[in-house]
């Protein structure tokens, strides 16, 4: 469709394009991104979400908050012991170094608890027998020290609108705009929104994003035959994977070869400027993913949730039309 205004109320601020109709003939070949499927049969598939959250990045930025503070309680401990500071000077110091260490401590403490308390994966599983979508949340605030709670949120899938959204912005050294996919329930035959939820983020381009919504929709309604086939995705915690986990691609084993495999030239033409504006970072990031994976939470399903999402068809009909499309 083409860009300009959304047909749904209210707008999303970054809103980019809304997507083609559940029901709409398609347009392109359905994928999904390698690495984005947990599980797949003839009943339920399940959506990782965990290459939307750049982990490892928070606990830098946790570490470098914390030196912050560190920092400013020793100068702050020099003001106090200096005989020459007095009068408005010495307020004036005092409030700014209390300011800067009460924003530094308050900082690291939100960017741990994003990295540590948000579980490792938050995964969305379509069941195309019971037409309803699952979506594993969890809460963001931007006070660390209050509860952060994991809820499921229950969607029908015949409810759902799809729609890009596009975040953009200089870092110093370049011009990096991000899109991602967000599922948007809608009151019954309405464009008025009733919740949106992000099914796939942080990624570079569209076109990714156009396929993963082709197929989602082309498994609801038709079921997995045909479709592109995926291994399940790689959940193992391991020090070697966490350095290349935002560099895949220059990874040396066998796992960074098969992913060079299925880049294509505009992969690289995108990648490698990424990676030479951002190397000094993305090696930190890489060992702050190792730490954060490692406090980071299991997901865990409440057991009637688990068990509902992954049913399948109670009477005959339903079971042909799982197995038949």
């Amino acid at each position: 469709m083409a860009k300009g205004e959304s047909k749904r109320v209210p707008e999303h601020p970054h809103w980019y394009e809304d997507l083609p109709e559940r029901d709409a003939p398609l347009d392109r070949a359905p994928k999904m991104v390698h690495g984005d499927v947990n599980a797949m049969d003839a009943v339920c598939l399940e959506v990782s979400r965990a290459s939307t959250l750049m982990r490892g990045l928070c606990v830098v930025a946790g570490l470098l908050a914390l030196v912050a503070a560190g920092v400013s309680v020793v100068f702050l401990g020099l003001v106090l012991s200096d005989p020459d500071v007095t009068g408005d000077e010495f307020v004036v110091l005092l409030l700014g170094f209390l300011l800067t260490i009460t924003t530094s401590v308050w900082l690291g403490g939100w960017a741990f608890k994003t990295d540590f308390t948000v579980p490792r994966d938050r995964p969305v599983r379509l069941n195309r027998t019971q037409r309803k979508v699952y979506v594993y949340e969890h809460a963001y605030g931007m006070n660390p020290f209050k509860k952060w709670p994991t809820t499921i949120k229950v969607f029908d899938w015949d409810t759902l609108q799809a729609e890009l959204h596009r975040q953009a912005g200089f870092n110093g050294k370049a011009y990096i705009q991000r899109f991602s996919l967000w599922l948007v329930s809608c009151k019954p035959g309405t464009n008025e929104v009733v919740d949106r939820f992000e099914l796939k983020g942080n990624h570079p381009t569209t076109a990714e994003l156009y396929n993963m919504w082709a197929y989602c929709r082309t498994y609801m309604e038709h079921g997995p035959e045909g479709l592109p086939t995926y291994p399940p995705r790689r959940q193992e915690i391991t020090f070697r994977r966490s350095l290349f986990e935002h560099i895949r691609f220059l990874d040396p084993t066998e796992e960074g070869r098969e992913v060079r495999a299925r880049m294509t030239v505009w992969d690289w033409v995108i990648n490698l400027p990424i990676f030479l504006a951002g190397f000094w970072l993305m090696i930190p990031a890489g060992i702050g993913h190792y730490i954060a994976m490692r406090f980071a939470p299991e997901v865990k399903w409440p057991p009637e949730i688990d068990a509902e999402s992954r049913r399948g068809p109670s009477h005959p009909a339903e079971a042909a039309s799982a197995a038949g499309g």
